[in-house]
């Protein structure tokens, strides 16, 4: 039986990119120790200035993450539920506050825990077999509205959380929750490039935006543009702003390296 994990990868042609891979065949649900590990990566990638841009996928072909897995939900008590209840936040959370970007690769359906995974993500790129939907109400337990509601409208979260009832990856970027949808064999070479859209930025410019945008995403406009005016005047005091600046002007590429 193959073993749970999730492989990191540095493409060679795309430097400055981090492939993660959830594989746990058949359908990558996520178990508590791969809610862990997940938790582990994307808190580490923080100490890795090598890094720009991450792009999370999963194995196979049946599915992105089918859920999480139901054995666990079965051994659940009042004990043990906050507990575990405290990790699956704590993934989800160390994706959506990764320091560089993170872009989803979603293969298949996203269900449940996929689903939530997804939201996490800054950018979703989907193949056109890939659905979106929470499936807890069939099982018995709840959760993932909060997170669908950044990816669909309030009335749309509230119809896919209360029937069960799937979204397409084309009917979900017709809503604003995903960026592109490709075919499955494109899927990976189109996350990839824009990865390298983004790892081409300013590396300091990257995190202070990526840490600009969680900061305002609950802030009425002027307190959040507030907030981005004083990422400017940080990002001012670099060598970096510079340097894209003065890129600008004389059109030429930038180099950060």
């Amino acid at each position: 039986m193959t073993e749970a994990r999730i492989r990191l990868d540095h493409p060679e042609d795309h430097p400055h990119v981090l492939v993660a891979t959830i594989d746990n065949p058949p359908v990558n649900v996520m178990s508590t120790a791969l809610y862990r590990r997940l938790r582990e990566i994307f808190e580490e990638i923080a100490a890795d200035g090598a890094v720009r841009c991450v792009v999370l996928t999963a194995a196979g072909t049946r599915a992105f993450v089918a859920g999480s897995d139901i054995k666990d939900f079965a051994v659940l008590t009042p004990a043990n539920a906050l507990t575990r209840a405290r990790l699956v936040r704590g993934a989800l959370n160390a994706i959506h506050d990764c320091v560089v970007p993170v872009i989803g690769a979603v293969n298949g359906p996203a269900l449940g825990a996929g689903m939530a995974i997804s939201a996490a993500c800054d950018v979703v790129v989907a193949a056109e077999t890939a659905t979106f939907g929470l499936p807890e109400i069939n099982v018995g337990v709840l959760g993932g509205g909060q997170h669908l509601s950044r990816m669909v409208s309030p009335k749309q979260m509230r119809w896919m959380a209360l029937s069960g009832k799937r979204m397409s990856a084309a009917e979900l970027m017709a809503a604003g929750g995903v960026e592109r949808v490709v075919p499955a064999a494109r899927l990976m070479e189109e996350a990839l490039a824009m990865a390298d859209e983004i790892a081409a930025k300013s590396p300091p410019a990257i995190r202070l935006q990526k840490e600009c945008l969680n900061m305002i995403e609950t802030l009425g406009v002027s307190e959040g543009y507030h907030v981005e005016q004083f990422g400017t005047a940080i990002l001012s005091s670099l060598a970096e702003s510079k340097e894209a600046a003065s890129a600008f002007v004389e059109k030429r590429k930038p180099n950060f390296d």
